[in-house]
């Protein structure tokens, strides 16, 4: 199981993600839904929060 970015509204039966959410899917669904564009992976969510440039300052 891994996390991931929703991309476009996903129905898991009575459940939905939207947009912008993270969601845990297992690898075969996980893959699926990569195919048609419709989630990707968390870990570049996390690329983009550890590249702020820290300069030492409490402002």
């Amino acid at each position: 199981m891994a996390r991931y970015i929703v991309l476009e509204t996903l129905s898991f039966g009575s459940d939905f993600a939207y947009p912008g959410e993270e969601v845990e899917l297992d690898d075969e669904t996980a893959l699926v839904l990569m195919r048609k564009r419709a989630i990707k992976p968390a870990e570049l969510r996390q690329e983009n929060k550890t590249s702020e440039v820290k300069d030492g300052s409490n402002n």
